[in-house]
């Protein structure tokens, strides 16, 4: 009787061990059927996506605009077309929409054209691109001599950045102003450097105040021809004429220095360039020094106070 009690349950154990394995069996293949199931799906899925979307060009470019921001302010060479902008580039006419990358589209113009200071691509699905593009101004230029003896020109904006004359694309205005080295370079830079070093602070700081100058006084700005600014932030203004302007200290329009400084000096000066030219002298003056004077100007009541340590210098 025992012998066939153990029988039975050995009997017991192997059915059950078989049906273990069966439902190993089919766990697995269910797993397995999915797997082959989604790998199928999904290469239908991007088939078919790519011969709608794709193939049957539902979503090729059609319309492609480019904006320039403040486009007012910016004249291109006769030569070049915005669309120029779009060399090399995937932004093209016919090309799919959802294939491009905008991020990599704009790294490739900003890398091809150093006068733009932003760019934004945008896809505004089934087929349009909108570009809009913020170009740098240029303020100033710089020649650079080699040692060689050639002369390279760039133009330089506000923020220091250098576009080199065979990159730039603008028709530049007459009145850009030259820098000089001193402005433009850290003075202690080592002359086994291969690059020098840019001055961003002092060219921020005689951008901010030439700007001021183009915006609130015209006339005087028009005829400078080259500016200067030596480490302690003191301004040298070269003029058209030959004669130049020992300005001073300029530190930025904040709390120690605000315009209206800017727009007293320039009254002094106007009054005696006035008074030079009424008694014949502006032939003679080949340095005016506003650097130690004191102003005071009122201008409710019209009144201008100088101290004795203004002065001019005639040759």
């Amino acid at each position: 009787m025992l012998f066939h009690t153990k029988k039975k349950q050995k009997i017991k154990l192997r059915i059950s061990d078989k049906k273990q394995k069966i439902k190993k069996f089919i766990k697995i293949s269910f797993i397995i059927l999915s797997i082959l199931s989604s790998i199928i799906l999904i290469i239908f899925v991007k088939n078919f996506i790519k011969t709608l979307f794709i193939e049957k060009n539902i979503f090729n470019i059609q319309i492609i605009k480019i904006n320039i921001i403040e486009s007012e302010k910016f004249k291109f060479k006769k030569n070049f077309k915005k669309l120029d902008f779009l060399k090399n580039t995937d932004i093209k006419v016919g090309n799919n929409l959802i294939l491009l990358n905008p991020e990599k589209a704009g790294q490739d113009i900003s890398r091809n054209f150093k006068n733009i200071e932003t760019i934004k691509i945008t896809k505004y699905y089934p087929k349009r691109i909108i570009v809009n593009i913020k170009l740098r101004q240029p303020l100033f230029f710089y020649k650079m001599s080699s040692k060689n003896g050639n002369e390279r020109l760039f133009f330089i904006d506000k923020y220091g950045v250098f576009i080199p004359d065979k990159q730039n694309i603008l028709e530049l205005e007459n009145f850009l102003i030259e820098l000089e080295e001193n402005t433009i370079f850290v003075s202690n830079f080592s002359e086994n450097q291969k690059k020098y070093k840019i001055n961003k602070e002092k060219i921020f700081l005689v951008s901010e105040f030439i700007l001021y100058l183009q915006n609130n006084h015209f006339d005087f700005f028009r005829k400078i021809e080259k500016i200067s600014m030596n480490d302690n932030f003191e301004i040298t203004i070269f003029f058209k004429d030959k004669t130049f302007l020992t300005w001073g200290k300029y530190n930025g329009n904040n709390e120690n220095y605000n315009y209206k400084e800017i727009d007293e000096k320039i009254k002094f000066f106007d009054l005696v360039m006035k008074d030079l030219k009424i008694n014949k002298k502006n032939k003679e003056v080949h340095e005016i020094n506003l650097q130690n004077m004191s102003i005071n100007y009122d201008f409710e009541k019209n009144e201008l106070e100088i101290s004795d340590d203004s002065f001019i210098i005639v040759k």
